[in-house]
């Protein structure tokens, strides 16, 4: 499964790497595979590189929480990639 071996490499756009990390997704969804959209966010996370360890260490804690979505995780990201 590429999901499992998806990288994010920053010398990418992470808009691109947001992108095809979601089209892997819809295409697992579109064969009938069940994730959980939290289950969705730690694959996400896990596609990251070192530099961006700070970031998931705080998402973690929000995790913790059970108040983590798909979508504030790429829009962190986006805001981590902008600075």
């Amino acid at each position: 499964m590429q999901l499992l071996t998806m990288k994010y490499n920053e010398v990418d756009d992470i808009n691109d790497h947001i992108l095809e990390f979601d089209t892997m997704v819809r295409e697992l969804k579109a064969t009938g595979t069940k994730l959980e959209e939290l289950d969705v966010v730690v694959h996400l996370m896990i596609t990251l590189p070192e530099s961006y360890n700070n970031l998931v260490t705080a998402l973690e804690t929000i995790m913790d929480q059970k108040n983590l979505t798909l979508e504030f995780v790429k829009n962190r990201l986006m805001d981590e990639y902008n600075k």
